[in-house]
């Protein structure tokens, strides 16, 4: 594959407890490939990423979405009370929004640290 242009724009995205905000990479071109859904690190932003997902698109010819957590980077704060489950917890509420919102028929879940 060769270089091919990357189309980058944010979205704030509305939660039960509050906006995250997500950044979408995208092919000019429109892909039927599975996009790729980042998961940064406990303490991490989509901003530390860097431009690993600009790379990832353009190599995979993929979608590549990240998501700053509630409470890092340009998400909403967090006011409620954590569980013990609160990472796996709150994983579960934002890929399913994030799914759902970009209307992802197949994807893969890359992270790091936890």
């Amino acid at each position: 594959m060769g270089t091919m242009e990357v189309f980058t724009k944010d979205h704030f995205i509305g939660l039960q407890q509050g906006k995250i905000f997500v950044r979408e990479w995208s092919p000019i071109a429109d892909s039927l490939n599975s996009a790729i859904i980042l998961i940064h690190d406990s303490l991490g932003c989509v901003d530390l990423w860097r431009d690993f997902p600009s790379k990832l698109c353009n190599k995979t010819d993929r979608r590549v979405f990240a998501y700053d957590r509630l409470g890092f980077g340009r998400s909403g704060g967090r006011f409620d009370r954590l569980s013990v489950n609160f990472i796996a917890e709150e994983s579960e509420a934002c890929l399913a929004t994030i799914i759902d919102k970009f209307q992802l028929k197949s994807f893969i879940i890359y992270g790091h640290s936890v």
